[in-house]
């Protein structure tokens, strides 16, 4: 897989760097995606353009975002404009991590907006766990996402 590489170009062409951690689980096809402590339009940004990258690549998988290490210091129009984005892998199920009622409140909001959007459902649980357990992966095994 090649994704590293393709992240770095995305990440040049858009001046930023990448800070999210991209992680998959072949056997249950889960992709875990570790995103930054800022919730900030270009780490969005950033971060949709790695999954792209990563669908193309490898198809549409079942997507894990792991928010629980997010600031809660939040421009909550940044998540409601996002709600009305398709999703890269639109016809896989989508899981959000979150570790505050603040957090979830936000990331449950951003689910009733794009539900309503017809982009359909998308799932927020507290731990990572919570999220296996929706995807019915608990024995899940993550690897980075690496160049070769």
């Amino acid at each position: 897989m090649n994704l590293a590489s393709g992240v770095l170009q995305i990440s040049t062409l858009l001046g930023a760097s990448l800070v999210a951690r991209l992680l998959f689980d072949q056997v249950n096809r889960i992709l875990l995606v570790s995103f930054p402590e800022r919730l900030t339009r270009a780490n969005f940004d950033l971060t949709d353009a790695a999954l792209a990258l990563f669908v193309a690549q490898q198809g549409s998988v079942d997507t894990i975002i792991d928010f629980s290490h997010v600031s809660e210091d939040v421009d909550t129009s940044v998540i409601v404009a996002r709600a009305y984005s398709p999703w890269p892998a639109q016809e896989k199920r989508q899981v959000f991590v979150v570790s505050s009622d603040v957090m979830e409140g936000v990331f449950r909001m951003y689910a009733l907006h794009h539900e309503a959007a017809g982009f359909g459902t998308t799932r927020v649980v507290r731990s990572l766990d919570g999220a296996l357990a929706v995807l019915g992966a608990a024995a899940a095994g993550f690897d980075p996402v690496t160049p070769g």
